[in-house]
């Protein structure tokens, strides 16, 4: 069975179903061009757990508490896995992982300066291309032709994108994904991601699909709408973007769209539907995250100790 087929024919609403049918249709395209460009693989085609290094995993986000982690603990979290997200290229930290999505071209534009000047220490990085946002045909094609070093080890998955209007939609539509499969826990090959809102659902369903026993959610600050990179001083590469960059991202579904269930019920719900039940332990790095309480902070112990280690 066709999953993502599967998904849009028995999605409750004519309209949502249209859209995400044509969202799909560019999902396969980009895919399509991969394969026969022999650049990308699908990430089905790689074993995701045999590239975990740890039990706890950092997702990354562009939060501006991201700021706020130490140098000390930055070091700690390098003993762990961890998945970088789009502009956490800007940071000095390398992850382990690094997730990214096909977007606006402005956008793009400045990743893809940041993917040459990266390149050789993102060389050997695991690197996972969503085509997430429906794109012009001159994107799609840009995204088989990578810059070198950065080109190596990136696979391509593709993205089932639903929409909610209400709690109780939500709640209803990730209990029917759930009985799809769409969130099975211990999944080694993975072609298909989640997404609801912000990316972190997708790296959320991903972490989870490769059996990692705790989650914390770094610079996810969910209800503050400053980015990590606002911060010039730091990242002054950023600071000429700023005028391209921003009017863009501003255009992004927020945690307070009228339109959408809010990103931070999106998460909790992730949290009671599809964690929870499969003993996984979701923390924040920081509680200026929107998320705490409702979501723990992690403890201290989670980052000095070695037994969390594979």
């Amino acid at each position: 069975m066709d999953l993502s087929a599967e998904l849009i024919r028995r999605s409750p609403h004519l309209l949502l179903r249209f859209v995400l049918a044509l969202a799909e249709i560019k999902n396969r395209k980009i895919r399509k061009d991969a394969r026969h460009g022999a650049k990308i693989p699908p990430l089905g085609s790689v074993g995701l757990v045999d590239t975990k290094n740890s039990d706890t995993v950092f997702l990354l986000g562009s939060g501006s508490s991201i700021n706020e982690i130490s140098e000390e603990k930055w070091s700690q979290i390098a003993k762990f896995d961890s998945f970088g997200l789009n502009f956490t290229v800007c940071l000095p930290f390398v992850p382990t992982h690094y997730f990214f999505e096909a977007c606006f071209e402005e956008v793009t534009n400045v990743l893809f300066q940041f993917y040459e000047k990266r390149g050789e220490d993102y060389s050997g990085v695991l690197k996972i291309l969503s085509a997430s946002f429906p794109t012009s045909t001159e994107m799609e094609y840009r995204f088989v032709n990578f810059p070198e070093p950065w080109s190596s080890n990136i696979y391509s998955a593709g993205v089932y994108r639903t929409v909610t209007r209400t709690e109780s939609e939500l709640v209803s539509e990730i209990g029917r994904l759930k009985k799809l499969g769409v969130f099975d826990i211990g999944r080694s090959h993975v072609n298909t991601l989640f997404k609801h809102m912000g990316s972190v659902s997708s790296l959320i369903t991903l972490a989870g699909a490769m059996s990692y026993k705790n989650i914390v959610l770094c610079g996810f600050d969910i209800t503050n709408p400053a980015y990590f990179y606002d911060d010039v001083e730091r990242y002054p590469d950023m600071e000429r973007y700023a005028t391209k960059v921003r009017p863009k991202l501003a255009q992004f579904p927020s945690n307070r769209s009228a339109l959408q269930t809010p990103g931070s019920m999106v998460i909790m719900e992730l949290k009671k539907q599809v964690l929870d039940p499969a003993g996984i332990h979701l923390y924040v790095e920081n509680s200026l995250s929107g998320l705490y309480p409702e979501v723990e902070l992690a403890p201290d112990s989670l980052y000095e100790t070695q037994t969390n280690h594979l």
